[in-house]
C-alpha cells in the first residue's frame, strides 16, 4: 500500500544512503597493511562499523570493485531484513511497478509470454497500435529491430523492447501464414484499474477493482455514475478478488463514496516516525447505495483488505468469498536512482474498531507459504476449517467479534475450485486462451453468435479430445474442465469484458452468491 504523503524515512535507510555514497566518494584511507588500526577511536553507533568496513574493503581489495553492483546487493539485502514487504526494486520489477501505478505506459500494447522458448502474444491492447497493425494473439515475435529474441526468457526479451525507439520494426511469424515485417509507432497505452463496470441484475451493479492505482477513484466513479442514473443502479458488488492492493488514497477516497455518516472513522495509520493520522469520512456522497456486497479472496492484499475490512467493520457491506491475506502495513516509495527504488514500510494500519488484521510474519519462511499452506489444510475448499480457537478476538464497530491478525474473514464463505489450485493449471489455462482465440478465427460465426450473447456454444468430443491430447505430453486434463475453461476463453475473445462477465454471473460461484444476497428480500 503506498502513501502519497512524505515521511520521514527510518535512519536505517539514510544509512544505507551514506553506504552507498561511501563506496563511491568514501573516506580514503592511507594505504597500510590489513593489520593496520582503521577503526576509528570512538564508536557513534552499530552503523559506524559498517561504514568502516566499506571504507576498508574500498581502500584494500585486491581487485577492481563493481561498485554499482555492490551498493545495489548492499540496499537490497538491508531493505529484505526489515520486513516481508519492504523491499528494493530495480529494473523490469520497477519500470512494471511504475506502470501500474500510473495505469499507463508508452509502447505497442500488448502482452506475451515465452511459450517454447519463442515470444508468443497473448493480449492485445484495444485501441493500441499491435491492434491497427493486425497483430493476433498467438503471433509469434521472432526479432525485434532486427535483434533475434530466439532462446530468451521474458526479462531478456524485455530488454530488447525496452531498448527501442518510437519506431521499431518487428518480424513475426503467424502459424500457419509464414513470416512478415511489421512496422508500428509507440503510443499511450492505458492499463485501467477498473477493467470492468456493468449491471448484472435488475438493480445490482458489478464493478471490479483490479489494483489501486493513480486513476482508481476516478475510474470507479465515472463508471458508477451512469450505472446509478441512467441504469438504476442501487445495490453494488465490489469485486477485488486478487487484488493486490496500492494507494491508500485511493482507497479512503472510494470509501468516502460508500460511508454516509459524516466524521465516521474510517481507519488510521501510525508508525515509529509517522504521527498517527485517522481518515473520517466526508458523507459527501453523491451516489448512495442500498446494499453492498465485497467479494474477496486469499490474494486479497492491502488496500484491498482495508475497503472490505472498513465495511465489514462498520457493517456497510456483506463480505463473500474467503479470507484475505492478511497485509496491514503501509508503504512509502523512496526512489533512489531513474530506475531504482524502495518500497519501505512505514507505518500500520487498523480499523475503525482499532483492529489490526496483520498476519505475524516472524516465520518469514511460513508468511511466504501462507496460501500453499491454507490449499494443503482445505481451508480454501472447506467452511470453518480455519481455527478460531487460538485467536485473539476484538469487537468490531458495529460490535460482531472478529479476529485479530488474521485477515478480514468474509461474511459467507464461498469455497475456491480445487481444480483451478492445480500446480500445471495456470500452464493448461494459457494453453487453452490460446487455442480458443485460433478456433474462433477459423469459425467467425462463433464470434457472432457470442455478440448476440447466446451462449449455447457446443464444443464437439472430437474438437476437446484433440486438445486434451495435445497438451497431454506432460499433463493429463480433464476432459469436462477443459471445456469450461476453453468455452470461458471464447467467450471473452469473441464477446469481449462486458459479454465475459454477463456470462460468468452464473458461472461464478463468488458472483452468484453475492447476487443472491442482494437480491433477498432483507437486502
Amino acid at each position: 500500500m503506498e502513501e502519497n504523503r512524505t515521511y520521514q524515512i527510518l535512519q536505517p535507510l539514510l544509512l544505507a544512503a551514506v553506504l552507498v555514497l561511501g563506496m563511491f566518494i568514501g573516506t580514503q584511507i592511507d594505504d597500510q597493511l590489513p593489520g593496520g588500526d582503521l577503526m576509528r577511536t570512538h564508536q557513534q553507533d552499530e552503523w559506524d562499523e559498517v561504514v568502516d568496513v566499506v571504507e576498508y574493503v574500498k581502500s584494500r581489495y585486491g581487485e577492481e570493485l563493481d561498485e554499482d553492483s555492490i551498493s545495489e546487493a548492499m540496499i537490497e539485502t538491508l531493505v529484505s531484513h526489515l520486513d516481508p514487504h519492504s523491499y528494493y526494486l530495480s529494473g523490469l520489477e520497477y519500470i512494471s511497478f511504475r506502470e501500474r501505478m500510473a495505469s499507463s505506459y508508452t509502447g505497442i500494447g500488448i502482452d506475451y509470454q515465452v511459450i517454447d522458448d519463442t515470444v508468443t502474444l497473448i493480449r492485445i491492447m484495444e485501441n493500441s497500435p499491435a491492434e491497427s497493425a493486425q497483430l493476433h494473439i498467438g503471433d509469434q515475435i521472432l526479432a525485434i529491430d532486427g535483434t533475434s529474441l530466439s532462446d530468451l526468457n521474458k526479462e531478456e526479451a524485455y530488454e530488447v523492447w525496452r531498448n527501442t525507439s518510437s519506431s521499431l520494426s518487428l518480424t513475426v511469424r503467424r502459424p500457419g501464414q509464414g513470416i512478415r515485417e511489421v512496422e508500428l509507432e509507440k503510443d499511450h497505452i492505458a492499463m485501467p484499474s477498473v477493467p470492468v463496470a456493468l449491471m448484472i441484475d435488475e438493480d445490482i451493479g458489478y464493478i471490479r477493482i483490479e489494483r489501486f492505482s493513480n486513476d482508481t477513484y476516478r475510474s470507479f466513479m465515472e463508471y458508477l455514475e451512469p450505472l446509478y442514473n441512467e441504469e438504476g443502479l442501487r445495490k453494488l458488488i465490489i469485486d477485488v478478488r486478487y487484488n493486490p492492493g496500492g494507494s491508500l488514497d485511493q482507497v479512503v477516497k472510494i470509501l468516502n463514496q460508500l460511508v454516509v455518516e459524516k466524521d465516521q472513522l474510517m481507519l488510521y495509520m501510525e508508525g515509529t516516525h509517522v504521527k498517527k493520522t485517522e481518515y473520517k469520512s466526508t458523507g459527501k456522497v453523491f451516489f448512495p447505495l442500498e446494499n453492498t456486497v465485497v467479494i474477496i479472496n486469499e490474494h486479497s492484499v492491502s488496500a484491498s483488505e482495508v475497503l472490505a475490512g472498513v465495511l465489514q467493520d462498520l457493517g456497510l457491506a456483506t463480505v463473500v468469498g474467503r479470507r484475505s491475506f492478511g497485509k496491514a502495513l503501509v508503504q512509502e516509495m523512496y526512489p533512489v536512482s531513474d530506475e531504482s527504488a524502495i518500497n519501505l514500510t512505514i507505518g500500520k494500519y487498523y480499523l475503525p474498531s482499532g483492529r489490526f488484521i496483520q498476519k505475524s510474519f516472524e516465520d518469514r519462511a511460513a508468511y511466504e507459504r501462507e496460501i500453499d499452506r491454507r490449499f494443503t489444510s482445505g481451508e480454501l475448499f472447506v467452511e470453518d476449517s480455519f481455527d478460531l480457537r487460538d485467536v485473539s478476538m476484538m469487537k468490531a464497530s458495529n460490535g460482531v467479534e472478529r479476529p485479530i491478525g488474521e485477515g478480514v474473514i468474509p461474511d459467507v464463505f464461498v469455497a475456491a475450485d480445487s481444480f483451478h489450485y492445480q500446480s500445471h493449471w495456470k500452464m493448461v489455462d494459457r494453453f487453452l486462451y490460446l487455442k480458443a482465440y485460433q478456433y474462433l478465427e477459423k469459425n467467425p460465426q462463433l464470434r457472432q453468435q457470442i455478440q448476440k450473447k447466446d451462449f449455447n456454444i457446443e464444443i464437439s468430443d472430437e474438437v476437446l479430445l484433440a486438445l486434451c491430447d495435445e497438451y497431454s505430453e506432460d499433463y493429463v486434463i480433464n476432459k469436462d474442465q477443459a471445456e469450461k475453461a476453453f468455452v470461458s476463453s471464447l467467450i471473452w475473445h469473441g464477446g469481449g469484458k462486458d459479454i465475459y462477465y454477463t456470462y460468468m454471473k452464473d458461472k461464478d460461484p463468488e458472483i452468484d452468491m453475492a447476487i443472491k444476497i442482494l437480491s433477498s428480500p432483507s437486502s
